[in-house]
């Protein structure tokens, strides 16, 4: 049998030092992206073209309650029907094949955008749904409150007005002086407010000022 020649034997060893050092860089891009996927503060999945999780990050744990073993390998279908999440981005990406954003909200009680797309091949055809869910909880929180002071503050508008307009009609409150107009003012303005207003004069005459007449006195 004949020995190989040196010139093919250098360059098999050229070809499997080469390969080694691609295998190495390729080891350690997949170390990179593996420490970036599971440090995103963003859920991060990966479903396949059935809508069943293939990988998905620690973030899971917080937005759902649930550990990455309990979401990777069933179906989003499935923790629709368990009252996990709803609605699920995944099957409107599978079936119009065009990328998706949603509102979701989970059993734990949290709201997330949610964000897909579909994974084609070389061929063009589906392979999966990629996509990424940001915690936007306090957001719509903040909303709420935001549109609770704002009602209050209508209902306190509207209150002032209809009290005005009774004011203005009640016969039985007098303002005398131009001293007790300015404090009739005021009393119109804080009538609203769910407090005690002290009036504080050197006469009897100066705290009677405003007076509403009760019946029989």
């Amino acid at each position: 049998m004949a020995r190989p020649s040196p010139n093919l034997v250098e360059r098999l060893q050229q070809e499997l030092a080469l390969t080694r050092r691609e295998v190495a860089r390729l080891r350690e891009l997949n170390r990179e992206l593996e420490a970036m996927f599971e440090a995103s503060h963003d859920e991060i999945f990966l479903a396949d073209r059935d809508g069943v999780i293939l990988r998905v990050n620690q973030a899971c744990q917080r937005l759902h309650n649930v550990s990455v073993a309990e979401l990777v390998g069933k179906s989003v279908l499935e923790f629709e029907r368990q009252g996990l999440l709803f609605p699920s981005a995944v099957p409107g990406v599978l079936r119009d094949r065009k990328p998706m954003t949603i509102i979701q909200r989970t059993r734990a009680g949290r709201h997330l955008i949610v964000t897909a797309s579909p994974v084609l091949g070389e061929d063009g055809g589906l392979i999966g749904v990629v996509g990424s869910s940001k915690d936007v909880t306090e957001i719509f929180q903040m909303k709420q409150q935001l549109e609770e002071a704002w009602e209050q503050v209508s209902r306190y508008r509207s209150e002032l007005k209809e009290l005005r307009v009774e004011l203005m009609r009640d016969p039985d409150i007098v303002a005398v002086s131009p001293r007790t107009q300015k404090v009739f003012d005021l009393a119109r303005k804080v009538a609203l407010v769910d407090t005690t207003v002290l009036i504080l004069g050197r006469h009897l005459a100066d705290r009677a000022g405003v007076v509403r007449r009760s019946p029989g006195r």
